[in-house]
């Protein structure tokens, strides 16, 4: 299942917006978690496991996340009318700050 996805810079004007992820985002959202992946951790991640990634299961986690997990949605950067990449926000999972009632404590 390939997006189009390219990590590559574009060329041309491009038009942007961020918003908030939705399911139908899912099958983009696996490509670009995997392309990030591949750039990010070439060399010290096994690149076996690398270009194993599996994007049918990714997008399934994806999708059963925008629809069950609502407490804080990630957000996505479209670009030219196309998902370019995501950010998501969650419990600080450095000791301490794991406490989700702790005002401005978070981690990206």
């Amino acid at each position: 299942m390939e997006s189009g996805f390219s990590a590559g810079p574009s060329t041309g004007p491009q038009i942007g917006s961020v918003r908030e992820a939705v399911a139908a985002d899912a099958p983009a959202l696996a490509e670009v978690l995997a392309a990030a992946c591949r750039a990010s951790y070439t060399g010290i991640i096994d690149a076996d496991f690398l270009a194993g990634m599996n994007i049918r299961e990714t997008t399934d986690r994806w999708e059963s996340t925008l629809r069950e997990n609502t407490q804080v949605p990630p957000r996505v950067a479209v670009l030219d009318g196309a998902l370019a990449g995501f950010c998501q926000v969650g419990v600080s999972h450095d000791s301490p700050g794991r406490d989700l009632d702790t005002p401005g404590t978070g981690e990206l």
